[in-house]
C-alpha cells in the first residue's frame, strides 16, 4: 500500500485516492442534472449527496416540473436524518411522489 508523509510532522496517513481520468470513471453527478447553478447551490447538501448517489432518482427529478421540484425540496428541508433523506429519495426513484 503506498502511504505519503505528512508534510509538517512526517507522520503516516491513509493512502491517497486515485482520481478517476475520464469523466465516464467518474459516475453521476449533480451536474448531469442540467439545472443552473443557482438552482444547484439551493439543493439541501444531503439531499443532493443522496440524489447522486440514486441515477434513477437524479433522472426523475430532473424531469420534474418546477413546482414538482419545489415540493420535493420542501419535503427535503424537514428532513431529520441521514436515513429518512435516502428513504426520500428512494420513494423520488420509484416513482411514489
Amino acid at each position: 500500500m503506498d502511504f505519503h508523509k505528512d508534510s509538517c510532522c512526517g507522520a503516516r496517513r491513509l493512502p491517497r485516492q486515485q482520481v478517476p481520468s475520464s469523466s465516464a470513471d467518474r459516475g453521476h453527478s449533480l451536474s448531469s442534472l442540467h439545472l443552473p447553478p443557482a438552482a444547484l447551490a439551493s439543493l439541501p447538501i444531503g439531499f443532493g449527496l443522496a440524489l447522486s448517489a440514486n441515477t434513477a432518482a437524479m433522472n426523475r427529478y430532473a424531469h420534474l416540473s418546477e413546482s414538482q421540484k419545489q415540493e420535493i425540496l420542501n419535503k427535503a428541508h424537514t428532513v431529520k436524518s441521514e436515513k429518512e433523506m435516502y428513504s426520500l429519495v428512494a420513494s423520488l426513484a420509484n416513482g411514489v411522489m
